[in-house]
């Protein structure tokens, strides 16, 4: 296996690339929402009314995923195995509240609360970031901590504590260059968090 800030960072790129299939319906549809269809159909009359659920000309809607959350972990879970980590997905639901003072979104926020309850724990990596390529309203998209990460904090005068209560992880692991920038990935398939124990 690679280092393991390496070897997140490409857990979170596999659960990005499991939406492919989600891109390319995203950006058909992206041609008509917005205004853009009545545009297209510009100079026809729709006689000002839109079309309501349950009108017979819609038909019953065939709705299927083509990208989820545990697409996505299962993606990942996958590549673990190749690397011959054990996988254990836990869930695809992720609760937090972003806040809005602060430069922290909810992954990154995260981050820091975590490491402080590891305290430098040895053998315990971390990834966490946002699949559409920005966490909040930052251009860092995640952070990957290691059990250096408090000591190196510390040499730099910062404090995951201080970090988490003025909900800054943005800034705190943009100073250790922990932040991952990755630009917009143009999929979403919801947050991404892996741990691993060595």
């Amino acid at each position: 296996m690679t280092q393991p800030g390496d070897f997140l960072r490409r857990l979170f790129a596999t659960a990005v690339a499991a939406a492919d299939p989600a891109d390319c319906v995203r950006r058909h549809l992206s041609g008509i929402k917005g205004g853009r269809l009545a545009a297209a159909c510009h100079p026809a009359s729709g006689g000002g009314e839109s079309i309501k659920p349950g009108d017979p000309r819609i038909g019953t809607p065939d709705v299927r995923m083509v990208a989820t959350p545990l697409m996505a972990l299962e993606a990942a879970a996958e590549l673990a195995r190749r690397e011959g980590v054990i996988p254990c997905i836990l869930g695809d639901a992720i609760e937090g509240k972003g806040r809005e003072e602060g430069r922290g979104g909810r992954n990154v926020g995260f981050l820091p609360a975590l490491g402080a309850a590891l305290d430098g724990h040895p053998g315990i990596h971390a990834v966490a970031g946002d699949t559409d390529g920005v966490d909040g309203l930052e251009e860092i998209a995640e952070a990957v901590p290691s059990p250096e990460t408090p000591a190196c904090a510390a040499a730099f005068g910062l404090s995951l504590a201080e970090s988490l209560a003025r909900n800054d992880g943005h800034g705190f692991f943009e100073a250790l260059d922990d932040g991952v920038i990755a630009g917009p990935t143009l999929t979403n398939v919801n947050d991404f968090r892996a741990l691993l124990i060595a």
